[in-house]
């Protein structure tokens, strides 16, 4: 396939250069099972590929990941999360610089718990209050556990349906059992999936939830309770009145029987190394693309769910496989708070047991919505975050940088007369420039 025949078929199908000269080497693309669109934001132009693959702008494990969303994802909200102004607010991207990250700020997002942008946005807030609930846990003596539940592979749809009505039997099973003790209860839960490559309408999807038992000052047992919440003997019980009730109801809903084995219920007792744990899984691996594709092929074995996106980036005979579990999961919330634990936390906020957090210190890049509309198009939006991360972490690419300010400024004083098409062309030129001039 030449130039000419490659730049008909991209217009055609309007999938990025980069995943077509892939497709045409793979048997999924020869069979043209793959149709890629950019709903309501026009194709990217190839200039922006073309500066990829020329070394001019290097793409992050995140911006793959980005990128094949914005392209390949079965959903507009999916889509277009991240590239739509809001009107109310300041557009620009905000880097912090505690946490070395850059995001977009006053842009529409779309909350999906399996969103490339949103995945540690709704599992942090979480991570957040469970945090907080595990130090409160730890200075009043209160009983805190982990939880693992899971169930045979099968079906994404009917695996998620079984999946919700048990943990809402294994919930009520909870709750009743610390009633009864005099105890409230409360929890932090988050529905995980992990993927193997290839096996199409199936993942193997489990629930890891902190559970946190503490005193009910109405309750005539709260001072038997002080010293010692949950007895090792009561532990024991707990766990096996959640695995019975687990296995019953998922052997009710699908036919097959979760295995005991697979089920685990850790007291914490080491409550910073427990913390330390519940946040690692909040944020980021930092696995690169290579090492993605070097851990599925040496093993062959199931992904994490953004493993598995960089991995379709790379490997694009698994994105239907990748759309079907995005369908299946479309509008189901995947991240659970009882309001319990969170009033838990805010009691103790209230009574000034928390130090109020430092302000971070941040910088923030504005520039008008039509720049930011322009970025998209140009296809330069998931290389500008990369860009300003690498720029304030390590003071890389100075002149790209200092190219991205000033046309950011500009946009500002010329936000009426300048319009996105116009943006476009500006932001590819410039980028383009500067290689020349390297």
């Amino acid at each position: 396939m030449d130039n000419l025949e490659l730049y008909k078929a991209r217009r055609s199908i309007k999938a990025p250069l980069w995943l077509l000269e892939q497709l045409q080497q793979s048997d999924i693309g020869k069979q043209g099972l793959v149709t890629g669109r950019v709903a309501g934001l026009a194709e990217q132009i190839e200039s922006s590929d073309a500066l990829i693959h020329r070394g001019c702008l290097n793409e992050s494990p995140r911006s793959k990941r980005m990128r094949l969303q914005h392209y390949y994802a079965p959903t507009p909200s999916l889509r277009l999360c991240g590239c739509v102004p809001l009107k109310s607010q300041r557009t620009g991207i905000l880097y912090n610089h505690s946490q070395n990250k850059a995001r977009y700020s006053g842009v529409q997002s779309c909350d999906n718990s399996l969103c490339v942008s949103c995945y540690f946005k709704k599992r942090g807030e979480v991570a957040e209050i469970v945090t907080k609930a595990l130090q409160i846990a730890k200075r009043r003596n209160d009983y805190a556990a982990f939880l693992t539940l899971t169930m045979p592979t099968m079906k994404v749809e009917t695996q998620f349906q079984a999946i919700t009505k048990a943990w809402n039997v294994v919930n009520l099973n909870i709750r009743r059992f610390f009633e009864r003790r005099g105890l409230k209860y409360g929890y932090g839960s988050g529905i995980d999936l992990t993927i193997t490559p290839g096996n199409f309408g199936k993942a193997h999807i489990h629930i890891h939830a902190c559970l946190i038992a503490f005193r009910d000052c109405s309750s005539s047992l709260n001072e038997a309770r002080r010293n010692n919440p949950l007895t090792d003997q009561e532990h024991s019980d707990l766990e096996a009145l959640i695995i019975k009730a687990w296995s019953n109801s998922i052997e009710k809903s699908t036919g097959k029987r979760a295995s005991g084995e697979a089920q685990l219920l850790k007291r914490i007792t080491d409550y910073d190394e427990a913390v330390s744990l519940y946040t690692t899984k909040a944020t980021d691996t930092g696995k690169t693309a290579k090492e993605v594709l070097s851990l599925w092929n040496k093993k062959g074995a199931g992904l994490s769910w953004l493993d598995f996106v960089l991995l379709c980036s790379e490997e694009p005979s698994y994105i239907p496989q990748y759309q079907d579990v995005l369908r299946s999961l479309k509008n189901k919330k995947l991240v659970r708070l009882s309001t319990l634990l969170k009033a838990y936390v805010e009691e103790q906020a209230d009574q000034g047991h928390f130090e109020e957090p430092e302000e971070e210190e941040t910088s923030f890049i504005q520039y008008s919505p039509e720049f930011h509309k322009g970025l998209v198009k140009s296809g330069l939006s998931y290389y500008a975050l990369d860009l300003v991360e690498e720029y304030y972490t390590s003071k890389r690419h100075k002149d790209k940088f200092s190219t991205l300010l000033e046309l950011a400024a500009l946009s500002l004083h010329h936000h009426r007369s300048l319009m996105v098409t116009d943006w476009v062309e500006i932001l590819l030129d410039a980028f383009a420039s500067i290689q020349r001039r390297h």
